[in-house]
């Protein structure tokens, strides 16, 4: 036992056997995710991060990030599936709702960690959610509308000042959004991307957060797929409900539905003729 122990490599550097294959050690996956989410044509991302005292907990201090991915101009080339729970977040609300218009005005998506924005409080959960998207909307000059995504405690209320100031600092660049992927953490132990290239030089690349209340009827994940190839929006549609019956609409874990899954699809329409 002793030479056992002797000869296990150091914790910072052990992978779950899901990812072993893929990289030898912690640096090595971070450095895969790195380059599978380089961003398609039309993207940009952002992180922030804030100290907050929860209002439930006023004597503990938490941490949280904001995780934005924004395109260069709005689309209405966008597609959702949300999780099928009655007992939905704010954030499912507000992203259905956009959804559901005839021609949506979309520029951005953006994550928070540590708080789900679930059952917050009477007259809390909407109308914080759009009070951050709309932070976030103004700090980046945005155009078009902002699509919240939250995970975390449930029954929390967001910290709207400190998410409201720190939205503020945020800013845009091109590249990886491997930084988003790691800033919508909770109980991951690794951050996720996978990528897919597609024809005429196109790109899909993906980012999913999830490591528990996992479930059909969406997996328990926020997913956000982005691609410069155009399509229309039905097709778009159509794809990801195909997609997401076989994958995350089909994994279980726990037995536990959660109550904030999405996975949305956005498209910069920047590249033509890609085929279904």
């Amino acid at each position: 036992l002793a030479q056992a122990t002797a000869l296990r490599p150091p914790a910072s550097s052990l992978l779950a056997n899901d990812v072993r294959d893929t990289a030898g050690d912690e640096a090595a996956w971070a450095a895969r995710v790195e380059s599978l989410a380089v961003l398609p044509r039309g993207f940009r991302c952002g992180t922030a991060s804030l100290n907050f005292k929860p209002r439930e907990l006023p004597d503990s201090e938490a941490r949280m990030n904001l995780g934005v991915i924004a395109l260069d101009a709005p689309t209405d080339l966008v597609a959702g599936v949300y999780t099928k729970n009655r007992l939905c977040g704010a954030p499912v609300t507000v992203g259905r709702d956009i959804l559901a218009r005839e021609k949506p005005h979309i520029q951005a998506i953006l994550a928070n960690n540590k708080v789900s924005n679930v059952r917050p409080g009477p007259g809390l959960g909407v109308s914080c959610a759009h009070t951050v998207a709309d932070a976030a909307k103004e700090a980046l000059s945005l155009e078009g509308d902002v699509i919240p995504a939250s995970t975390g405690v449930i029954g929390w209320a967001l910290p709207v000042d400190e998410m409201v100031a720190a939205a503020s600092s945020l800013t845009l660049q091109e590249g990886s959004a491997h930084k988003v992927a790691e800033a919508m953490m909770t109980t991951d132990r690794y951050a996720k991307a996978a990528r897919s290239e597609l024809p005429n030089g196109a790109s899909l690349v993906g980012l999913v957060k999830g490591a528990g209340m996992i479930e059909p009827n969406m997996g328990t994940m926020l997913c956000f797929l982005v691609t410069d190839a155009a399509m229309e929006r039905s097709t778009m549609q159509a794809c990801l409900e195909r997609c997401v019956k076989g994958t995350l609409g089909s994994v279980g874990v726990d037995g536990d539905e959660s109550t904030s899954d999405m996975c949305v699809l956005l498209s910069s329409g920047q590249v033509q003729e890609v085929s279904e």
